[in-house]
């Protein structure tokens, strides 16, 4: 979720594999005509643009050139230089891994203060969780939609794994809510559209557009959770889906405004049970001052923008330090870590996460490494 921009594969048909951009970067320098070798050792010369290009099959929006603004796509995100924002790609990394009450226990781990939201619901044969994000993630204030679903009779090893590791959420006794969920797939996809305020002023918007995971970032810009609030609208797929989303929204106390199977409503204060509110009060302060300092340190630097492509190379471990993004080695470390407070055997849960993640064994023996197993 919210690590340096460790990342994994992005080639849809590779297997997954946690690789450091860091050491990328030092390995293969700044030069985008290095080529992705290092990601694909098997594929013809090929440049890192050229290779963006092919893979998105038509112009990009915002075409990365540089070497953080590489970092950024392959992490899973794009430039709106109209907003000045960062925000999630339709066929990002994050849809490999689906969602968990255990990543939103993680995330202050990641200097990330945010409120959560989920709402939960049956539609089609599926359970569904349409989940909601605000706060600060490191350097960037920001704001996401997420929505996921599973089988209602969905049963086997790995999901019995991460319904075991990541799935427990507090203080909630119904099966259903305690389960690992998979992304929406492309045939799932619900128009969704939100404005994000920060004490009553628009910060930015996003949609509408259909997706499973819209997102906005803004870096250099520090918020409490309480300061923001969210103006969202999600289209359901028939009459059947609205009204059970709605349902879902009405049961935790949420005005609703429903024409033509299309939702509307307003995000400010969370009624579901926060994860941080399970951490100690000087923890919190301490990631809040941290956060801040991110902040300050970034503005500092005076750059007209939050272009990727703009900034220097010199400011590039900074950023790296400082940016909040999801990643493999955020849900493989929360999955282990969360094992490990449960009592499970962390050689079962490595196994696991293999199955699950299908990371290589020399990325299971890293983690276990790095967890001090």
């Amino acid at each position: 979720m919210f690590v340096n921009f460790k990342v994994a594969a992005i080639r849809r048909d590779l297997t997954l594999a946690d690789i450091s951009l860091r050491q990328f970067f030092v390995n293969r320098g700044a030069d985008p005509s290095e080529g992705i070798r290092h990601f694909a050792p098997d594929t013809p010369h090929l440049s890192i643009r050229e290779f963006i290009r092919t893979l998105s099959g038509h112009p990009l929006p915002w075409p990365p050139s540089s070497t953080l603004a590489e970092a950024v796509f392959t992490a899973g995100f794009l430039y709106d230089p109209g907003q000045d924002i960062i925000y999630s790609r339709m066929e990002s990394l994050q849809r490999q891994f689906g969602y968990a009450y255990g990543y939103d226990v993680v995330a202050i781990g990641m200097n990330a203060i945010i409120d959560c939201e989920p709402f939960f619901f049956e539609y089609d044969g599926k359970y569904w969780m349409v989940e909601l994000w605000k706060g600060q993630y490191g350097l960037e204030t920001g704001c996401e939609i997420g929505v996921y679903n599973r089988s209602i009779d969905s049963t086997s090893p790995v999901y019995s794994f991460l319904d075991a590791t990541v799935g427990p959420r507090s203080g909630d006794p119904t099966p259903s809510h305690n389960m690992f969920y998979d992304c929406a797939n492309n045939d799932e996809l619900l128009e969704m559209s939100f404005t994000l305020y920060k004490n009553g002023k628009i910060l930015f918007c996003r949609g509408p557009e259909k997706h499973w995971w819209l997102t906005g970032f803004k870096w250099g810009v520090y918020s409490r959770p309480q300061e923001l609030t969210m103006d969202i609208t999600i289209t359901c797929s028939g009459d059947t889906m609205c009204e059970a989303l709605v349902i879902a929204l009405q049961g935790k106390g949420y005005s609703v405004n429903t024409a033509s199977n299309r939702v509307r409503f307003r995000f400010t204060t969370p009624s579901s049970h926060q994860p941080r509110s399970d951490t100690p009060a000087p923890i919190i302060q301490a990631v809040e001052a941290a956060d801040q300092g991110i902040v300050n340190e970034y503005k500092a630097f005076g750059f007209p923008n939050n272009d990727p492509n703009s900034i220097p190379d010199w400011a590039l471990a900074k950023i790296m330090d400082a940016v909040g993004i999801y990643s493999f080695d955020f849900f493989a470390t929360a999955a282990v870590k969360l094992a490990k407070n449960a009592g499970l055997d962390v050689n079962s849960v490595i196994n696991g996460l293999m199955q699950s993640f299908k990371i290589r064994s020399d990325v299971a023996t890293e983690l276990m490494a790095k967890g001090g197993y």
